[in-house]
């Protein structure tokens, strides 16, 4: 896949408080466009998230030489953008149109996330732990996993125009975004966050909407996700992510029926933004399956590691599985992208914990 419609514009993230190109380095990387030697900075923080998948930009750099001089996957011939993704892109024995909708829903309500601040409060195990207080722009993945409607006139749309407005709105939708924790960490770093929706292709960015973050609504730390909260009184906007959540269960439903008796079920599919920039989705299998004990709970968390291609940018992604411990098809908390693995020596992709099956008796 030619790479130039993905990511060639220059994308401005933010302007982060912190001065952080005066820390940067100089890293030489040959542009194979054309030939010549490109030179940008790159951030400290890039050596203090280990395997994980954030991409990290100063402010005056832009994604598109991030793509242009990816190493894990030069020429990103494996990320196929939305638009064009169809069937063919699956493996045969997948090509299926309910399997194929359900991943067009699923991809649409994928969003890209732009966060400046690094909490004081990160754990030492957590990227940018020698980074806490600083302000640097940086990039995951996080998709929609609820939508509520409230209509109470004593709880007003706390979005961040209704927040400074004498008459804020009383209808309104709060919007549940799922991600991976090393992403958004806590409250200090939702807020500093903004949701990028519909980011679908490079050269028309006329459908994006942008939220900002609220607060986190539940989260795991050692499992590696977080849920936090968006709000809007656009309606025709909400609207439309309603439109995309409600045929998936069904639709989930669907697919489990037709494929409950296979016992040769191995699928990954991942949609994300790559190193921030337009959304892409990538197709491979998964080659290893844990489970992950959280005491006291009532889900089965397990743990998947994946060929399924993934970049800077991809933290955080939603991962759908198919598989022969998937016991449904929508999963309430579903496994986010964690960390990424090397494609030269064989080492997998892997996920943070999500869960597989519910079970209600407590």
């Amino acid at each position: 896949m030619d790479d130039s419609p993905i990511c060639t514009k220059r994308i401005k993230l933010a302007d982060p408080a912190d001065k952080a190109e005066d820390r940067a380095t100089d890293v030489q990387s040959q542009d194979e466009s054309d030939g010549k030697s490109v030179v940008f900075k790159q951030h400290p923080a890039l050596e203090d998230q280990g395997k994980h998948e954030i991409e990290v930009l100063d402010k005056d750099y832009e994604s598109a030489i991030s793509w242009k001089t990816c190493t894990k996957n030069p020429g990103h011939f494996d990320f196929i953008p939305t638009a064009k993704f169809s069937q063919e892109n699956l493996p045969e024995k997948f090509r299926d149109e309910d399997i194929y909708q359900f991943i067009k829903s699923w991809a649409l309500l994928t969003v890209r996330l732009v966060t400046t601040f690094v909490s004081r409060d990160r754990t030492e195990k957590s990227p940018f732990f020698s980074s806490r207080g600083t302000y640097f722009p940086r990039t995951g993945t996080g998709k929609v996993t609820d939508v509520y409607h409230f209509d109470d006139e004593d709880t007003p749309c706390p979005c961040q125009e209704c927040a400074s407005s004498k008459t804020p709105a009383k209808i309104w939708k709060a919007i549940w975004i799922m991600t991976a924790m090393h992403v958004v960490f806590d409250d200090t770093e939702v807020e500093s966050t903004t949701v990028d929706f519909f980011y679908e292709d490079e050269e028309s960015k006329s459908d994006i909407v942008k939220l900002k973050g609220l607060r986190v609504v539940d989260f795991n730390l050692d499992g590696d996700w977080c849920k936090f909260e968006c709000a809007t009184h656009d309606l025709d906007f909400a609207q439309r992510i309603e439109d995309a959540l409600s045929p998936m269960m069904d639709l989930g439903e669907k697919i489990q029926e037709k494929f409950e008796d296979d016992d040769d079920l191995n699928m990954a599919v991942i949609a994300s933004h790559p190193h921030g920039c337009a959304k892409c989705i990538t197709v491979g299998k998964w080659s290893d399956v844990r489970k992950f004990e959280k005491k006291n709970d009532n889900v089965r968390w397990t743990t998947y590691s994946y060929t399924t291609a993934t970049c800077k940018g991809s933290s955080g992604a939603p991962v759908w599985i198919l598989g022969t411990d998937r016991r449904h098809m929508y999963a309430y908390y579903s496994h986010v992208h964690s960390e990424g693995g090397d494609p030269t020596t064989g080492e997998p992709n892997k996920s943070g914990a999500g869960d597989v099956l519910k079970t209600w008796e407590i």
